[in-house]
C-alpha cells in the first residue's frame, strides 16, 4: 500500500531542528495564551491535509482527494535540497576564515530564494490570504471554465470544483509552472543584494511564519524591496538594495546581540497577525524581544 502523509508539516522540521537548544527542546511564546512552553520540531508547525484537496465525493477510482500527495510529494524533493543549503550556508558563515568569502555561487542563490519563497507560500496565513481553498463564484459565467466543466462531465468527473482549486494550489505551492506565485517571488529578489548575518552569541528567533517579505516601511518613499530569513540561531539573512547591503553582498559580518534584539522586534512587527508562536533556542532569546 502507498505511504500516504497525513501530518503535513508547514514549517519543515529540519529548519526547525537548528532552533532547538541544549535541553533538546524549542522554547515557544504562544501569542494567543501569552506564555512560555517547550516543544520538539515534530510536534509543531503541522495540519493534516493542508495541502489536499478534497473531491466532493470519495469514490474507489478516485479516491478522497484529487491527486493525493502530489503537493507534499514535491515538497519532500524539494527539502532535501533546501535542508543541505541550509547547512553549507550555516557551515561557511560560523568558520571563521570566511569572513571576507562569497558565501553562495549563482545556482546556490538561485536555490535560496526557492527556499525563502516555499516557506512564504506554503504556509496557511499565505494559502488563506491567497484564496487557495475559498470560493470559485468568482469563475462562474467564465466560457471558458464553463467548457471545461462540460468536458469534465463527459469524461465522468463531476467534480469540477475541485479540479480548479487543486489547480490553483499547485499554481501558488509549485515551481513547475512559469507563472507560479514561487517563481514570481523568486523574480522579485532576483536582483536584490543579500547579507548574511552571523551572531557568536546566538539569539536570532524565528516564528511558524518564519520569513518576512515587503517594502521597507522606514524608508520614505518605501522603495525597497526587502527579505528576512532567520536560518539558525546564529544567522540570518537579509535581502535589500541598501548601499551599504550592496557593498557587502553574498557575505557575512558579524553584529552584536543588541542588533540582533533589534532584528528579531522588527520581524516581529513586521508580521504581526501572521504567527500564532515565536520559536527560540531558549527562553531569554524570547524574552529579550517579546513586548
Amino acid at each position: 500500500m502507498e505511504n500516504i502523509t497525513v501530518k503535513q508539516h508547514y514549517v519543515p522540521r529540519f529548519y526547525l531542528e537548528y532552533f532547538v537548544g541544549e535541553d533538546s527542546f524549542i522554547h515557544v511564546w504562544n501569542v494567543e495564551k501569552k506564555r512560555f512552553i517547550v516543544t520538539r520540531p515534530k510536534d509543531i508547525c503541522h495540519e493534516d491535509n493542508l495541502y489536499e484537496t478534497a473531491w466532493e465525493q470519495e469514490s474507489p477510482e478516485l479516491g478522497k482527494f484529487v491527486l493525493h500527495n502530489q503537493i507534499e510529494k514535491y515538497f519532500s524533493r524539494c527539502e532535501a535540497e533546501f535542508a543541505n543549503l541550509q547547512k553549507l550556508i550555516l557551515d561557511v558563515c560560523l568558520n571563521d576564515k570566511n569572513k571576507n568569502a562569497l558565501i553562495l555561487h549563482s545556482q546556490e542563490k538561485k536555490l535560496l530564494r526557492r527556499f525563502f519563497a516555499n516557506m512564504l507560500l506554503r504556509n496557511p496565513y499565505t494559502m488563506e490570504k491567497l484564496g487557495v481553498d475559498g470560493s470559485l463564484d468568482d469563475l462562474e459565467g467564465n466560457s471558458e471554465i464553463e467548457a471545461l466543466r462540460e468536458v469534465t462531465k463527459v469524461l465522468g468527473i463531476n467534480d469540477f470544483d475541485a479540479l480548479v482549486q487543486m489547480s490553483y494550489k499547485k499554481v501558488v505551492l509549485i515551481d513547475e509552472m512559469p507563472e507560479s506565485y514561487v517563481n514570481g517571488v523568486c523574480h522579485d529578489l532576483e536582483d536584490v543584494a543579500l547579507e548574511f548575518f552571523y551572531s557568536k552569541d546566538g539569539g536570532f528567533i524565528t516564528a511558524d511564519f518564519p520569513v518576512s517579505f515587503g517594502r521597507d516601511s522606514e524608508i520614505k518613499d518605501g522603495s525597497i524591496q526587502t527579505a528576512y530569513f532567520p536560518l539558525s540561531p546564529k544567522v540570518a539573512v537579509l535581502w535589500g538594495n541598501y548601499g551599504d547591503l550592496r557593498k557587502r553582498s553574498n557575505r557575512v559580518v558579524e553584529i552584536d546581540m543588541e542588533s540582533v534584539i533589534d532584528f528579531n522586534k522588527t520581524f516581529l512587527k513586521g508580521n504581526a497577525g501572521r504567527y500564532k508562536y515565536v520559536f527560540a533556542d531558549c527562553q531569554e532569546a524570547l524574552e529579550a524581544c517579546i513586548e
